[in-house]
């Protein structure tokens, strides 16, 4: 694996382990009492964490690309899809968690490192996914697809979410302890921009998906695609960013009412996307990981063999 294309799948676990810790931060403000009043104390260690998590990601980022500059050995004919694009993945989420105690800690020191680590990653995440963008239009452009491969084709949409709620935070931190104020409306042009790159690349996407007969190979027959869960994460992803437009372009500016009725049309489409997500994630785990126990049934009119 480390000698292909896809030592860049590596990545999957820096990846892992930022979700897998923003899970147990957000578990532990629910579940925990009191921990919500003590979080101030836990930001240093989530920092520190986060921090070694997006150095891990860093290393395993410039491995492949350094393998490949002085031994050789990248497969053109084995590229079509967008799966070099992990490693930008894996930085914007570190990057996402590092900004989140930049806007939920009261001191302004925490808030500050996390800000300025979040950029860094927010930076990182941007300048390796255009270099990973550079083979994959050259692949595309020369060779087709493959079914299997095809979801990751919609892997910017959710790096995009993550990229913009990065922002967002960052945005809060600085209002809270810099005293850079930005009218809701001053949110519109990115927010905005965010999901129009996210719609110009969804639909193109799909399409291609429709011409590959992916639904009809890999989603309404037998067959297992782990590729498939690809298709769940670029989905749901839009519709978290939706609503993040909706609240704080919209309602926050007053041009609508939260709860309203064009505040509930506005939600139908993120919620409707995130039901169909979960519906298909549960079509997904029963054939991937459940088994059904099949008892050989003896022919009638006569009895099983005995042991």
């Amino acid at each position: 694996m480390c000698a292909s294309n896809a030592e860049s799948q590596l990545l999957a676990l820096p990846l892992t382990l930022a979700m897998a810790i923003n899970v147990g931060f957000g578990l532990g403000m629910v579940v925990v009492p009191g921990l919500r009043r003590g979080a101030e104390y836990l930001f240093p260690a989530a920092i520190l964490t986060f921090l070694a998590v997006g150095v891990l990601a860093l290393a395993q980022s410039g491995a492949f690309p350094g393998r490949v500059k002085t031994a050789g050995g990248f497969d053109w004919t084995a590229n079509g899809s967008l799966a070099q694009m992990l490693p930008a993945f894996a930085l914007s989420m570190v990057g996402v968690s590092l900004a989140a105690p930049a806007a939920m800690s009261t001191l302004p020191v925490p808030s500050a490192v996390g800000m300025t680590l979040a950029t860094f990653f927010l930076v990182a995440a941007v300048l390796v996914g255009l270099v990973a963008l550079l083979p994959y239009i050259h692949s595309m452009l020369s060779r087709s697809g493959t079914p299997e491969a095809a979801p990751t084709i919609l892997i910017v949409i959710p790096i995009l979410t993550v990229l913009g709620i990065l922002m967002l935070r960052g945005d809060h931190g600085m209002h809270e302890h810099l005293q850079v104020h930005a009218a809701p409306g001053e949110r519109l042009p990115l927010l905005t921009k965010l999901i129009s790159a996210q719609l110009v690349l969804a639909l193109p996407g799909l399409g291609i998906l429709r011409r590959l007969g992916y639904a009809a190979k890999l989603l309404k027959s037998e067959k297992n695609s782990v590729g498939a869960c690809a298709l769940i994460c670029s989905c749901a992803a839009f519709g978290v960013l939706m609503p993040s437009w909706i609240n704080a372009v919209p309602v926050g500016a007053g041009l609508v009412t939260r709860f309203s009725a064009a505040y509930w049309m506005l939600t139908l489409v993120p919620l409707i996307t995130q039901l169909r997500m979960v519906k298909l994630l549960s079509q997904l785990n029963r054939r991937h990981f459940h088994r059904t126990a099949q008892v050989p049934r003896s022919a009638p009119g006569r009895t099983p063999p005995a042991e």
